[in-house]
């Protein structure tokens, strides 16, 4: 049996003679993110065959660098069945069985038999992203990708790990996706993050559930838009996880296949990589550059973003008391949680945040404003450089509002106990 990372985010456990038994985010073409993130190394032809021929594939979370719609529509529905964590609320479902798919949401913390002696458990987290283990005969794989366990949860991963007593792989991201290295304090950069934090972190997790193997993953990519491209230079690459690699767990290089039997490693080297940029690809981002350059926001993106903001009101007013202010298309509109008011103005707000002008209109039409930070293409002004946890925080709130989960306190109420549930420690027995 062997597992193959490939593309982004997507892990191939195939049995014997090569057959597929499971695939976990197919990435398998073009771009997302506005055109901003394009793969380091696309999947070849062959390696995509193996991803369709899965009869499984798990989507960890609706992230579009995970859940890749033009991906998904490549995939004939009726072949395979898409596997799903239970998410208190969540819109991949109806979409996915819309297109005519065959969907299975998996319960939480249960083993399902995926065939005879492999079996997977999904462990949903608190911010609908999820963990996925999968048991086979000689191993035991942990497939964190963007998720970041609380505590009790990864003590409940590593003392099943201890029990099961397999040899562990890890895959985790492992860089940057986020607004942490894109801030600004009187136009100087001021990362709240810095890259050796993602190598500390990465060991961290990997000694505390005394993995044999960590695979990198689900951060294999390369950000081409001129108002991204900045972003190259904080990635966290395989160079550096090499030098700052200090516990026993063994590193292997991106795009691995491992052999679950013997723990033998192969990797397709850096010459044979897919992810030069092409023409096409250099017109697709200029497409989207100039579309962005010629949007204007009209009084319906105004009022939505007004309303986006009005979801989380009063927990801004707490995280950014003096408001947040939104550069965009030429204009600049502060919102001021306390007053609940959105108005057009050059001064005042604990942060301003520089938008896209076509990217804002999507994410305000799509309910998907969270993912503007994750593009790499939104810096933000700080009115002091203590204000950068802040303003993480202020991301988050908007996450959690695009999932539905700021819609009135019984539904707060509802998220809270649910996340309680998800995340709180209880047994993880044994496949059977």
């Amino acid at each position: 049996m062997k597992l193959g990372t490939m593309g982004h985010a997507c892990m191939v456990l195939a049995g014997e003679g090569e057959r597929p038994i499971l695939a976990t985010d197919p990435w398998l073409l073009g771009s997302c993110y506005w055109r901003s993130w394009w793969m380091v190394n696309p999947p070849g032809e062959e390696q995509i065959r193996r991803i369709e021929a899965a009869p499984f594939i798990y989507i960890t979370h609706e992230h579009p660098d995970h859940l890749h719609l033009p991906s998904l529509k490549t995939l004939k529905p009726g072949e395979r069945t898409i596997l799903l964590p239970a998410f208190l609320r969540m819109t991949m479902e109806t979409y996915l069985r819309d297109q005519g798919f065959e969907v299975r949401i998996m319960p939480p913390r249960q083993w399902v038999p995926l065939e005879e002696g492999v079996s997977a458990m999904s462990l949903p987290q608190w911010s609908n992203d999820s963990v996925l283990l999968v048991d086979t005969p000689s191993a035991f794989i942990v497939n964190l990708n963007d998720a970041k366990p609380l505590g009790g949860l990864l003590d409940d991963i590593a003392r099943l790990r201890t029990e099961i007593g397999k040899p562990c792989l890890v895959l985790r991201s492992y860089s940057p996706a986020g607004p942490f290295f894109n801030y600004f304090e009187k136009g100087r950069r001021v990362p709240s993050r810095d890259r050796e934090d993602y190598v500390r972190m990465t060991q961290g997790v990997c000694a505390h559930l005394k993995a044999d193997l960590f695979l990198p993953f689900a951060s294999q990519v390369v950000y081409r838009r001129s108002d991204s491209e900045w972003a190259n230079d904080y990635r966290v690459g395989f160079d550096l996880m090499r030098a700052g690699w200090t516990i026993p767990t063994r590193l292997c290089p991106p795009f691995s296949t491992v052999d679950l039997d013997t723990l033998s490693v192969t990797a397709e080297p850096p010459e044979e990589w897919r992810g030069a940029l092409r023409d096409r690809q250099r017109g697709l981002i200029a497409k989207e550059e100039a579309r962005s350059s010629g949007a204007v926001l009209g009084v319906g993106d105004i009022a939505a973003l007004k309303a986006t903001f009005a979801r989380q009101r009063w927990l801004l007013a707490a995280v950014l008391p003096r408001g947040i202010a939104v550069e965009s298309g030429g204009r600049r509109f502060l919102y001021a949680p306390w007053s609940g008011r959105l108005r057009e103005t050059d001064k005042g707000g604990d942060c301003a945040i520089r938008i896209p002008a076509a990217a804002l209109k999507d994410s305000l039409a799509s309910g998907n404003f969270g993912d503007l930070c994750i593009g790499m293409f939104v810096p933000t002004e700080l009115r002091e450089r203590s204000l950068a946890e802040r303003v993480n925080l202020f991301w988050m709130l908007m996450i959690l509002a695009d999932y539905g989960y700021a819609d009135g306190i019984l539904t707060r109420l509802r998220w809270l106990l649910w996340a309680w549930r998800v995340e709180r420690r209880r047994p993880i027995a044994q496949p059977g």
